[in-house]
């Protein structure tokens, strides 16, 4: 036979009473941890916080550096026309290291 609503409640009640005399928990117990649940979800909040913090700092530096490689490519057309032959050859291989710098910091 199914109990009603308030018969369950009055039931769990009850039990809630029993269990209580049996281990004995004061009021003053279940205000700390009431304190402590409370403590950490303040700290969960501050965390996810600082998470988003972390993820805004990732898109600028993403940012910033497709800005570096753009200009980068720009550059290495630009020298390309204005240096002389004999240059570009010392040129295209300090250009090569900037690449590697540059691509290694994708990373």
């Amino acid at each position: 036979m199914a109990l009603s609503p308030a018969d369950e409640i009055a039931q769990l009640r009850s039990e809630v009473q029993r269990l209580r005399a049996l281990v004995g928990p004061s009021e003053e117990s279940y205000r700390k941890l009431r304190l402590d649940v409370l403590g950490a979800r303040d700290a969960a909040i501050a965390a996810e916080a600082e998470l988003g913090y972390a993820r805004g700092q990732v898109v600028s530096l993403e940012s910033q550096l497709f800005q570096i490689r753009r200009d980068y490519y720009r550059i290495q057309r630009i020298a390309a026309k204005l240096v002389h032959p004999r240059l570009r050859g010392p040129l295209r291989r300090m250009l090569s290291l900037l690449r590697r710098v540059v691509s290694g910091l994708g990373r």
